[in-house]
């Protein structure tokens, strides 16, 4: 009876420890769900937001695109208004040196139209001087003349 009484002894104390051994598993097992359960909520947002940047990149990239197709067009139609420019300043500095030399021909013109405006004033003093001279040899025949 003793010897069952230890046995029984041992195997309720075994039993104990196998036990309390299985709480620990069981706990340690809950714990490691949990953790799982987390660890794969973890993921699954992780993958969301991988998706979500995944997307947003495509977007930043087909937004690159056109901005370097933008910005490509803006370059060759400021090439476009550079050549202009540059043309555009050619006639520009022809019509400048143009000007100096009509203004040139118009400072001469006006000159020589002064010149001629002296010789006309001259002229019709000499021409009324003439006139005058004239009338007074008219006046002068009809006075010999009666």
């Amino acid at each position: 009876v003793q010897l069952l009484e230890d046995d029984l002894e041992k195997t309720d104390e075994r039993l104990n420890q196998a036990t309390t051994k299985l709480n620990e598993a069981s706990q340690a097992a809950d714990e490691s769900e949990r953790q799982r359960k987390s660890l794969e909520a973890r993921s699954l947002s992780d993958d969301e937001r991988i998706a979500t940047l995944e997307k947003q990149l495509a977007e930043a990239q087909i937004i690159a695109e056109d901005a370097d197709r933008r910005y490509d067009e803006v370059a060759r139609r400021l090439a476009i208004m550079e050549v202009d420019l540059e043309r555009a300043e050619d006639r520009a500095e022809a019509a400048e040196a143009k000007l100096v030399v009509l203004e040139s021909n118009v400072e001469r013109s006006e000159d020589r139209a002064g010149h001629s405006q002296h010789k006309i004033s001259k002229l019709e003093e000499e021409l009324r001087l003439v006139n005058n001279v004239l009338k007074a040899y008219e006046h002068n025949e009809q006075k010999v003349n009666y």
